[in-house]
């Protein structure tokens, strides 16, 4: 059995990052729970495009294919399970020290308000 999330294998093509992996997991006050993984979409996967290409933190994300960040990811599976509701919850973030725009409005825009970076890997 893979140790990829479910939606990594989902979706053909699709691989976790090759340069720094990171997870979130959206905890609803309901109770459910939803986690994924950032992932990337290069021909070669073993060696990060970024990485190759010397590109700073921050930047370089079209060589990814371009990727898909775990919370944003995450906030998608929300959005999928309860379409055109906002659901409150907290957004737990692993193996980065910070949370891109796109990502906080992604999780925003199913009403998860709340980003806790935890400082623990992925």
């Amino acid at each position: 059995m893979s140790e990829e999330p479910w939606h990594a294998i989902s979706q053909p093509g699709w691989h976790p990052c090759l340069k720094q992996k990171t997870r979130c997991v959206i905890t609803l006050k309901n109770g459910e729970k939803f986690e994924a993984t950032n992932l990337c979409r290069v021909g070669r996967a073993d060696v990060c495009p970024r990485v190759e290409e010397g590109c700073p933190t921050g930047e370089g994300y079209d060589l990814c294919g371009p990727p898909k960040h775990a919370e944003a990811e995450a906030a998608r599976l929300v959005a999928e399970t309860y379409p055109g509701q906002k659901m409150d919850g907290d957004a737990f973030l692993y193996g980065h020290n910070w949370m891109c725009g796109p990502c906080q409005w992604a999780l925003q825009a199913v009403g998860i308000n709340r980003f806790i970076i935890t400082g623990e890997r992925a």
